[in-house]
């Protein structure tokens, strides 16, 4: 009980504590004479103790804020600032659902001349082991809200995988190569002839 009555005390005489008016037209005055740049140094201390001393519930809120949003900007750059990550993801998500074709075709060349929304030139990439694998067709879609050209493949056995191409617009430097597991689809992904390349597929 007395332990609670002394930090009673300890709070009511801090909350209690201003910068005495002397001290305070002293910091004033000595920043009216100093240079340009401790000016502004000076006159910001002066606010914040203004600020801090007539607001406490203000500073409290602020600090409040700060605490909060530290976790989530760790978040932010450790999960949103990975591109590769992020595009995988997304690129995984659009295999599982296994949409239909919007153009039937039996090979790129096809697929370019048939898919003239996109912003690039379609290519056949010379990754293994995409050459290996047989177009079936193709639909468009989206890679990190840019346009991108979804494309059905098949391997002699009869497996699917599915081919994402968009351009490099808007994507940082990225690796030379990259693989990811995601929600049990793998994916591969590559820069190539100035193109993002991501190939998707489901381990046997």
């Amino acid at each position: 009980m007395k332990n609670r009555r002394l930090d009673d005390h300890l709070r009511d005489y801090y909350a209690q504590q201003q910068l005495r008016p002397d001290k305070l037209n002293q910091l004033i005055e000595q920043a009216a004479t100093a240079p340009a740049e401790k000016v502004s140094r000076a006159q910001l201390m002066i606010r914040w103790t203004r600020r801090v001393t007539t607001s406490k519930p203000m500073a409290i809120a602020a600090l409040f804020v700060l605490i909060i949003s530290l976790p989530l900007t760790q978040w932010y750059y450790t999960d949103q600032g990975n591109w590769p990550l992020r595009a995988a993801r997304e690129i995984a998500l659009n295999h599982k659902k296994q949409l239909s074709a919007e153009f039937l075709a039996q090979d790129y060349a096809m697929l370019r001349a048939r898919m003239n929304k996109l912003d690039f030139v379609l290519t056949a990439p010379e990754h293994m082991p995409v050459t290996q694998l047989r177009v079936v067709g193709a639909r468009y879609c989206s890679i990190q809200g840019h346009l991108a050209a979804q494309i059905k493949l098949e391997n002699p056995q009869g497996k699917h995988y599915t081919l994402y191409q968009r351009s490099l617009t808007d994507t940082p430097t990225l690796p030379a190569q990259s693989e990811y597991m995601v929600d049990g689809v793998r994916v591969q992904e590559w820069p190539e002839a100035g193109l993002f390349f991501g190939l998707a597929s489901t381990p046997d």
